[in-house]
């Protein structure tokens, strides 16, 4: 059985796994922080496989198409991030920092792809922090590889995460990430490498961050370089050679 979540989710949840997973003789999870948290719950370790996802890397994006959208200059910067908007995801700290930001003057726009049940009290806050002109609520797109493709810079502040799809597209699409040291983030991105990690809910540290990296051409390349090395490591081909190989122990030791 995979496994992609953790365990911050509902009692019912909970319940039906307490049940079930006696029944189960083998987890396949996706980071190897997923698989802490089920042995702190009591799974046995041998009863579980780190396997990480993968995805498809795009032949081409169209990376000027956002901002065309938005009407964004192609000289301007546009930060974002793509996540369901929920509490999970920590889209109001993503709100934050840009309000940080925009404080300094500096001239940058802020996009969130993404829909869910936040929408509404994160364009509430947008206007309470006095940066609605800046935000651009994209909410779900079909196009994500090219919206992510359009950022200059991709922040995921999550506060827990298993293991973030999104932070390889961005790689895999040439977009430099900052991301929470969360769950599976720490597990793709190795600081100052192929991204960089913040601390969960630190606004002060996250916008002088953010706002070291815009400012810096450079340390964006090497950033992207790395992370163009990383993703390769994360194909859909491997993630399939990953759970066969499981499946094939499985059956040869009944």
């Amino acid at each position: 059985m995979d496994r992609h979540r953790s365990f911050f989710y509902p009692m019912r949840f909970k319940l039906v796994d307490s049940i079930t997973s006696n029944w189960i003789d083998h987890f396949i999870v996706v980071s190897q922080s997923l698989k802490g948290e089920f042995v702190q719950r009591g799974y046995p370790p041998e009863k579980l496989t780190v396997v990480r996802n993968g995805i498809d890397t795009p032949d081409t994006v169209a990376r000027e198409k956002l901002k065309r959208e938005l009407g964004i200059p192609a000289n301007e910067l546009l930060v974002g991030t793509a996540a369901r908007l929920t509490e999970q995801k920590g889209l109001d700290a993503f709100l934050t920092v840009a309000s940080r930001i925009a404080d300094t003057g500096r001239n940058v726009h802020f996009a969130i792809a993404g829909d869910g049940e936040l929408r509404s009290d994160l364009e509430r806050q947008a206007e309470a922090l006095g940066i609605s002109a800046r935000i651009h609520f994209l909410g779900f797109r079909n196009d994500i590889l090219d919206v992510i493709a359009g950022f200059d810079l991709m922040l995921y502040l999550s506060r827990w995460e298993p293991f973030a799809n999104t932070i390889l597209e961005a790689m895999a699409v040439g977009t430099p990430v900052i991301a929470s040291d969360v769950g599976g983030n720490a597990e793709v991105i190795e600081h100052g490498n192929n991204g960089l990690l913040v601390p969960p809910d630190d606004p002060e540290i996250t916008a002088k961050l953010v706002s070291s990296v815009l400012g810096d051409a450079n340390q964006r390349a090497v950033l992207i370089d790395g992370a163009r090395h990383t993703v390769k490591r994360f194909t859909i081909e491997s993630m399939v050679r990953s759970h066969e190989a499981v499946y094939e122990r499985i059956y040869s030791n009944p």
